[in-house]
């Protein structure tokens, strides 16, 4: 959002941070997701590599304030750079209800091919039959 204000104020002016639309309202559920760090089992430098790793998941504030990115804590909506974020009730409401994407083998060419299918409908007024159609083809063809 702040890359938006900067580079286009007028349109920044017209946005608005919502939930995301739910299937069902009774049940809301939003997507999670995270960066991850890892040290590889073969560093030559591995008690330094994790204490990096840690001094990097202790970084909330700098996450959210320099980032955008929410870290996995609680009260990060209480913190003083989340004050700052017009959009932090949606958020935060957002973070009470949601899950990890489950992702299986193929997952990559999966989700490939529903992003061109959701594509070709938005873009090209492909109907979504057709589009979800030539997906599952895709699709069919990435797992078998």
């Amino acid at each position: 959002m702040p890359q938006i204000e900067d580079s286009n104020p007028k349109t920044y002016e017209d946005l608005k941070v919502v939930p995301l639309p739910q299937v069902d309202t009774a049940n809301p559920v939003t997507r999670w997701y995270g960066y991850y760090w890892a040290v590889n089992k073969a560093s030559e430098q591995q008690q330094e590599a994790w204490k990096f790793v840690s001094y990097l998941s202790t970084q909330h504030d700098d996450w959210l304030d320099d980032v955008g990115f929410i870290q996995g804590q609680q009260g990060w909506s209480d913190t003083e750079p989340a004050k700052d974020i017009d959009f932090r009730e949606s958020w935060s409401k957002a973070y009470t209800n949601g899950e990890f994407d489950q992702v299986c083998p193929h997952w990559s060419e999966v989700q490939d091919a529903l992003k061109t299918a959701v594509d070709k409908v938005v873009f090209d007024g492909v109907p979504p039959k057709q589009a979800l159609d030539q997906a599952n083809t895709q699709i069919q063809s990435s797992v078998e």
